[in-house]
């Protein structure tokens, strides 16, 4: 049976984990606060019982997160079976935590809060990602004066560079000069936004067509599931292939079942995130050069592809969706340079320029983002 009220907990750790930002320690602290804790252990020589009520350890947790029974199914004999109760998280989910404890472990907190700046653009020279650092300088008169600059951080030691270094205002007046290219008008917005309504047609459709690929994914699994059992009972295999083979096919079948779950309760998926996307779009207007650091730093982060690069004491953004390397001939070369949606916004910006300020009535933005995102749940 599932704890109603646990239930809750459980399914907000898996989440908090996914996310990436956190390690099973804090997990552990999380389900602590809530009430979750050890229960007593009776010393089978003593016959005592442990007090209980610590928190968990990061084992335990982990154990939890490698749990079938939490997305419906259980184990039994070696073998997994569908059960019958209710799951308390989806199976996308729970693969997304297996992925995530497979690739990163456990997150380290850093010891020093970090400059805004920090590892949001790279040198032009060598690659490596530009850091800030903090200098003080004390007079004989007593005065102290305290500055920071930002500077290569000269990672790859193979490679020489002489980026000089960049004080942070000059950086952050540069940085607000590119980001003006990817700033959506107001207008633009509410005309954006008025298009939704035309597009969900187009994503109903798509729609359908994703879900009928995915049904006919799940026909063809469970007829191997069945051609699977009757091979087991004529004896043309072993009782542990059978059920190895068996475990891979439930996984990917309980995957499957998801993917058409989500989209039939997100057909519109796309609209939120769009509407989103437009509203951030437009609230980089806002920010100016007597903006806060942070806050630069902070619009520039919703930015997908801009990849910023210092080249001689000078920003610029190389552009391409898909690379993060600085240099624009190498983007360009790779094949990188596939325009996303700010890219798009970007590129409307620049034509909008020789056009006197009018609305582009092609709906570019709206179609590039829409796109990719049925693309990322398509690979989801």
């Amino acid at each position: 049976m599932v704890n109603k009220k646990t239930a809750p907990l459980v399914r907000a750790a898996f989440e908090r984990y996914a996310r990436g930002d956190q390690r099973l320690d804090d997990i552990a602290e999380f389900l602590f606060q809530n009430g979750i804790k050890t229960h007593g252990i009776r010393n089978r020589t003593t016959g005592k019982k442990s007090a209980g009520g610590k928190k968990w350890t990061a084992d335990r947790v982990k154990n939890m997160f490698n749990d079938i029974f939490y997305y419906g199914d259980f184990k039994y004999a070696g073998e997994i079976y569908a059960g019958k109760q209710p799951a308390i998280i989806d199976k996308l989910l729970f693969d997304k935590v297996q992925r995530t404890l497979a690739d990163r472990g456990r997150v380290h907190k850093p010891k020093s809060e970090p400059l805004p700046f920090n590892r949001l653009v790279r040198c032009g020279n060598c690659g490596c990602f530009v850091t800030g650092s903090h200098k003080v300088r004390q007079q004989k008169n007593g005065n102290v004066h305290h500055w920071v600059y930002y500077r290569c951080s000269h990672n790859k030691k193979s490679v020489p560079c002489r980026e000089p270094e960049l004080r942070d205002y000059d950086l952050a007046e540069q940085l607000v000069t590119v980001l003006r290219s990817f700033t959506m008008p107001c207008k633009w917005g509410d005309f954006f936004l008025s298009r939704l309504a035309d597009n969900e047609l187009v994503t109903k459709n798509d729609t359908d067509l994703l879900v009928a690929r995915h049904s006919g994914e799940l026909d063809e699994v469970n007829a191997k599931i069945k051609r699977l059992f009757d091979a087991y009972l004529d004896g043309d295999i072993d009782q542990d292939s059978y059920r190895e083979r068996r475990a891979d096919l439930l996984s990917n079948k309980k995957s499957l079942e998801a993917k058409i779950e989500r989209v039939l309760v997100g057909a519109d998926f796309w609209v939120e995130p769009m509407r989103n996307w437009v509203k951030n779009a437009v609230s980089l207007c806002e920010i100016g050069f007597d903006s806060q650091h942070a806050d630069i730093a902070s619009a520039f982060r919703k930015i997908d592809g801009s990849n910023l690069f210092l080249q001689n004491k000078k920003i610029a953004a190389a552009g391409g969706s898909k690379s993060h390397f600085p240099f624009p001939n190498t983007a360009a070369a790779s094949g990188a340079a596939e325009k996303n949606s700010w890219q798009a916004l970007c590129a409307a910006n620049a034509n909008t320029a020789l056009s006197g300020g009018k609305i582009p009535k092609d709906p570019d933005l709206v179609h590039h983002h829409s796109r990719s995102l049925h693309t990322t749940q398509a690979r989801r």
